[in-house]
């Protein structure tokens, strides 16, 4: 293995173990919040529990869609995760 890919295939498992960690808490049931803006000017929006349900849902689905790209890319290096 190059160099090159051994720092790709870094940062991928890097990444593969965040997009874990992202989806283990989305999955355990983790209060999910919505803000916009920054610092002092933060303001949370309140979800009905049926919307955030489903962004919920979304947001896993993603996870897991990200988490099997990080497999793929990781397998054409070589590696199993």
């Amino acid at each position: 293995m190059r160099a090159a890919d051994l720092t790709k295939a870094a940062l991928i498992a890097d990444a593969r173990e965040k997009n874990i960690a992202i989806r283990d808490r989305l999955a355990a049931g983790e209060r999910l919040t919505l803000s916009l803006g920054d610092g002092g000017t933060v303001q949370t929006i309140v979800l009905m529990p049926t919307y955030v349900a489903r962004i919920r849902g979304d947001l896993l689905a993603a996870f897991e869609a990200r988490i099997a790209e990080n497999d793929h890319a990781l397998a054409e290096l070589g590696i199993t995760p």
